[in-house]
């Protein structure tokens, strides 16, 4: 990861982090959930588009695929849309990992013209999250 990314002021209390990297205009947020084993956690490709869809307008779903990383199972979905707190159209890499007992939803978006010069910066953050080293097996 650059070190161009700083701590911003959230613009919401659902994320636990907040980042920004004013250089390449682009933010990523991280909210951090404890698993509820009476909630039934829904990570297919459709109930993610559902979710999304739902919450912005002129959707475009561009990639879904589900990886490895650190032994933890991740699902990454790509997708364009007009955010409801940005109120701009947005490009989002979004991942959600199941680590330990929590859920982590990394969150990395930038304007689309950004996007394609952004992606591997957001890569190489999706592939350094991992379980803390006090929960190391």
């Amino acid at each position: 990861m650059t070190n161009c990314w700083e701590a911003a002021t959230s613009p919401t209390p659902l994320y636990s982090y907040f980042m920004k990297n004013w250089q390449a205009n682009a933010a990523l947020s991280v909210a951090v959930y404890e698993q509820n084993l009476l909630l039934v956690w829904s990570g297919n490709r459709n109930a993610l588009y559902q979710r999304v869809e739902a919450q912005l307008s002129e959707f475009v779903a561009e990639r879904f695929e589900w990886l490895v990383i650190h032994g933890n199972k991740v699902s990454v979905f790509e997708y364009m849309g007009k955010d409801h707190i940005a109120q701009q159209p947005l490009g989002f890499m979004v991942a959600h990992y199941r680590i330990a007992k929590q859920n982590v939803y990394l969150t990395m978006w930038s304007q689309p013209a950004d996007y394609a010069a952004n992606r591997m910066e957001f890569l190489h953050i999706l592939q350094s999250v991992q379980r803390p080293e006090s929960e190391q097996y």
